[in-house]
């Protein structure tokens, strides 16, 4: 009597739940996205910074020139602060060891930018505007760093396709993409690996809102560098020379990246391992109990 009802208490109870709690957990690695955090570190000529958060976004400059969308000069020699108040696009670029470009541009013909003097407002941009900074080596030279926050959406280098001549395009020279994994269930995060950009990449994200935080350095070598980190589900690094819609190739953290370094997902497989084993030897029982009853 014991061994039939212990037959149906496996086979009604134990092995569908067990199958149950295998399959909800297959399901989740299939359908659950992994949040892949990427912090890139390169060294570049062209940078583009779409910024979000106006609130928290201003940048100091010194002895730059500033001309306005007609190229005359608005500001000589000038060493300030600017300050946004509305969304605007931000483009650096150097090439080589040549001065510092900044180019601010807002579709939006209302001001969106404040450039400051001494803690005082003296000039509302409502137009496109070029920063250039000229003697990046005589603002080195009086131990001073050259450090640009950004905070937005960033794409680094230039996109390179079809393009056979102009030798003074800028590209990315350089760079390291080290990812990390984000658990939810433990809200901690795990390595997963990294990825190296070579001269001429591109790197984009998947997500238009896709927020970074980082900063631009320009020092005494060619180019400059540039630090960022961002969280998406997926990146993509474009190669130069012509190229189709779905040319480049991903890069983020995958299931066996997941298995592989979330110490909380490894716990968690085991235990889902042994309920699996659970299983089997319930089936096993089963059929031996089936068997010495007949």
């Amino acid at each position: 009597m014991k061994s039939v009802f212990l037959n149906k208490a496996i086979k009604y109870i134990l092995l569908p739940l067990a199958a149950l709690l295998v399959l909800s957990y297959i399901v989740y690695l299939v359908l659950n996205p992994i949040n892949t955090v990427y912090n890139v570190l390169a060294v570049t000529e062209k940078a583009k910074c779409q910024i979000m958060d106006v609130a928290n976004t201003s940048f100091n400059v010194e002895k730059v020139t500033i001309y306005d969308q007609s190229d005359s000069i608005l500001f000589k020699d000038f060493s300030g602060n600017f300050r946004f108040y509305q969304p605007a696009s931000i483009e650096f670029e150097r090439i080589s060891k040549g001065p510092l470009i900044i180019s601010i541009n807002n579709a939006s013909s209302e001001p969106y930018c404040g450039i400051y003097q001494n803690e005082t407002q003296i000039y509302k941009v409502n137009q496109s505007i070029t920063i250039v900074a000229s003697d990046i080596e005589g603002i080195l030279s009086e131990g001073k760093s050259i450090l640009i926050p950004i905070s937005g959406k960033v794409e680094c280098g230039e996109d390179l396709a079809g393009q056979v001549e102009g030798i003074l395009s800028p590209v990315l020279r350089e760079g390291t993409v080290t990812m990390a994994g984000y658990s939810k269930m433990s809200s901690s995060y795990y390595k997963a690996g990294s990825e190296q950009l070579y001269m001429g990449d591109r790197l984009v994200f998947d997500n238009d809102t896709t927020m970074a935080i980082g900063f631009i350095q320009v020092s005494e070598e060619p180019a400059f560098k540039i630090a960022y980190r961002v969280q998406a589900n997926n990146a993509k690094v474009l190669k130069p020379g012509p190229r189709e819609v779905n040319s480049g190739y991903n890069i983020n953290v995958s299931i066996y990246d997941r298995l592989l370094n979330d110490k909380f997902f490894q716990s968690i497989s085991l235990v889902f391992a042994g309920l699996a084993v659970i299983a089997s030897i319930g089936s096993f029982i089963m059929d031996y109990l089936k068997f010495n009853d007949d």
